[in-house]
């Protein structure tokens, strides 16, 4: 298994084939946290705020919770399957992530009605929201279509959890280029 934390390309140019693409941290072991239980998606937001403060000092905690609770009222970002994506665009450089997993997962308002246990929330720089579309179709399919849950409550461990993350989409993309090899063959 890697040890390396989930990472996203950062968006480029279309310059070269150039294998050392930058790269930079989307979601590391500090900012993931296993809760038994939560009595409030507001609760789970200031959780996720205080997170996504780590490691950088231009946002506050504030100024995180209030963009997510902004951006959840355009429009719910639970998809079902005990999953939430909540997200928000902010005066940040890169984007970063924080995932709080509930074990007692709370009732939002979910398409299949289910409680919802996963809450991966993301934070985008507000001038390229558009550049980062890609990334979150597809972190909002991969997760969708998956029944994750039971194995994420499984992990205790950060590093384990991101771990299986690194699988999950690796898994999906080499899915996706054996599909394309069998439409060109």
């Amino acid at each position: 298994m890697s040890t390396q934390p989930i990472s996203s390309s950062k968006p480029t140019t279309n310059s070269s084939k150039d294998s050392s693409k930058e790269r930079h941290l989307l979601l590391i072991p500090e900012r993931i946290k296993f809760i038994k239980k939560s009595d409030s998606k507001k609760r789970v937001f200031d959780i996720l705020s205080e997170l996504l403060t780590s490691g950088q000092k231009n946002v506050s905690k504030n100024e995180i919770f209030d963009a997510l609770i902004a951006r959840e009222k355009l429009g719910n970002t639970v998809l079902g399957n005990g999953i939430a994506i909540p997200r928000a665009s902010i005066n940040i450089t890169r984007p970063r992530a924080a995932l709080v997993f509930l074990k007692k997962g709370i009732h939002l308002n979910s398409p299949d009605r289910k409680p919802t246990h996963l809450f991966l929330a993301l934070l985008l720089p507000e001038n390229e929201c558009d550049k980062y579309t890609k990334m979150i179709q597809k972190i909002n399919l991969t997760l969708a279509k998956q029944s994750i849950i039971e194995d994420i409550s499984e992990h205790k461990n950060p590093q384990l959890l991101i771990d299986f993350f690194d699988t999950l989409f690796t898994t999906e993309k080499k899915n996706k280029q054996n599909k394309q090899k069998k439409v060109i063959s």
